[in-house]
């Protein structure tokens, strides 16, 4: 009979879990949010001493290295496609790598050629209906999400499936601050993102 044997390291992190990365919108410019979940025990399941950090890599390339209490990561200067690898490091020992490989939408421009948007007033007051109109000289279905600057979405997506070349978004923004908007417009054979800045005032 054959034996085997494995170095066993019962003070090991586990891997992070539910890795993810997202398009999002950071002054204008098209960003990558990488996110995960972690819980903070070995795989014995013994609890992680208090220093632990995620190493991010990108294409095998460390990039950044994260508290244990962060759990994204914002990439602001992403190729047309990245790999992004998440690795739990406690002391001398280290997690599974975890990786993720993403594709950005990176046609984007703060202003369209083809568009013209028009806020119902800016700044907008938080709680308040506010309102968002587009005309492009093409039909088109149109989205409007609300990021903050950590491309967290702050409110509800606003979604106008018809197709047409005016479309008008009714939104309210719940906190004060300079948040951005992503419109996205859906033409027969390709997608437009226009980006931009809007300011949220208090009451």
């Amino acid at each position: 009979f054959d034996i085997y044997s494995a170095a066993i390291q019962p003070y090991a992190p586990m891997p992070v879990t539910g890795l993810t990365a997202r398009d999002t919108i950071v002054n204008g410019k098209v960003a990558v949010l990488v996110s995960w979940k972690y819980s903070d025990e070995t795989t014995f399941g013994f609890p992680l001493p208090f220093g632990f950090s995620f190493q991010m890599q990108k294409h095998d390339t460390s990039i950044s290295t994260e508290a244990g209490n962060v759990l994204h990561y914002l990439d602001t200067l992403p190729l047309s496609k990245s790999e992004y690898t998440v690795i739990v490091h406690s002391g001398r020992f280290q997690s599974i790598p975890d990786s993720v490989s993403h594709s950005p939408n990176l046609r984007v421009a703060e202003e369209a050629e083809n568009s013209s948007i028009r806020l119902s007033e800016n700044p907008a007051m938080v709680g308040k209906d506010e309102r968002l109109t587009v005309d492009c000289n093409s039909d088109c279905s149109a989205t409007l999400t609300f990021y903050d600057a950590l491309g967290r979405e702050i409110a509800p997506e606003v979604r106008d499936p018809e197709i047409a070349s005016h479309h008008e978004f009714h939104f309210t923004l719940p906190d004060a601050g300079v948040r951005f908007y992503r419109l996205e417009e859906v033409f027969d054979s390709e997608v437009r993102v226009i980006t931009g800045k809007i300011i949220v005032a208090g009451h």
